[in-house]
């Protein structure tokens, strides 16, 4: 049987206009239903490697420690009681997509992104109309990097320049992050194993494609402060294995068994020249 969501006691006044709203004690979380959502990860072939590109000099270099697991609400008992405290929250929203959210030891935090792409529909939606994202916290120390107000950016080129220096909301098992589709963000980087919640907060009005991470390209003003434009995030590669990531270390695969003997060169004797006896005339 389903918790019964906790009454969230903030409203969303910042929502639109910092870009986001932390909620403490949103739900509660038992060690039963940490217990569950841990051992979910550690299933084999159940993780999928998603986008954890992160910035190195003027590059974006990935490093595969961020994963994620598809989750069904119907049969989780957590995801029902988030998905009874949103419709109090935001009755116009629907939680969709929902997945478990992993970064293995060491993971590096991640470049800065948004989770939309500047559509037309997404550049003349209202504040009451914006797509939303839920980040929720099943383990203790959760951490989101944000860029506070850097949002309503979309425009024609999609390429207006913001300044907003970066922040990190820390979270406690329970709490809970909404935030705007158009804020810019950015997963945390994280020293020990860790897992938290995902979900799409969809607007019936707002179509959201799959995969439509766009990057943010930051640029550091005289002022100390950053210029963001924007770009679409190439879709992650996964990891080469195999012969394929020998390839990749410029290394020659290696050959059958069959493929390596080579057959010995054979030495042919020298034909030996026929004697022929001359014709006899009678």
């Amino acid at each position: 049987m389903a918790e019964q969501p906790a009454v969230v006691a903030s409203s969303v006044s910042t929502l639109h206009t910092l870009g986001y709203e932390v909620h403490r004690g949103f739900c509660t979380v038992s060690e039963g239903a940490l217990k569950d959502l841990i051992g979910r990860t550690e299933r084999r072939g159940a993780l999928g490697v998603i986008f954890n590109s992160y910035v190195r000099g003027d590059s974006h270099v990935g490093d595969h420690r961020r994963y994620q697991v598809a989750l069904d609400p119907l049969e989780n008992g957590i995801c029902q009681t988030i998905q009874a405290a949103v419709a109090k929250l935001l009755p116009s929203h629907c939680a969709r997509d929902w997945v478990l959210v992993k970064s293995k030891a060491g993971c590096k935090e991640q470049s800065p992104h948004v989770d939309f792409f500047a559509t037309p529909s997404l550049e003349r939606a209202s504040d009451a109309e914006m797509p939303l994202v839920l980040l929720v916290a099943v383990m203790p120390q959760t951490r989101l990097v944000v860029w506070p107000r850097s949002i309503g950016w979309m425009g024609e080129d999609a390429r207006l320049p913001m300044r907003a220096p970066k922040e990190t909301l820390c979270l406690e098992a329970g709490d809970a992050v909404v935030f705007r589709g158009d804020l810019v963000h950015a997963g945390a980087a994280y020293a020990s194993d860790h897992v938290r919640l995902h979900c799409f907060l969809d607007n019936p009005k707002i179509k959201r494609g799959k995969n439509a991470t766009m990057h943010m390209k930051l640029r550091r003003e005289a002022d100390g402060l950053f210029s963001i434009d924007c770009y679409p995030a190439p879709p992650p590669k996964p990891r080469a294995r195999g012969k394929a990531r020998t390839k990749a270390r410029g290394k020659k695969t290696p050959k059958k068994a069959a493929q390596r003997k080579k057959t010995p060169n054979k030495k042919i004797a020298p034909k030996r020249a026929r004697s022929v006896s001359p014709k006899r005339t009678a």
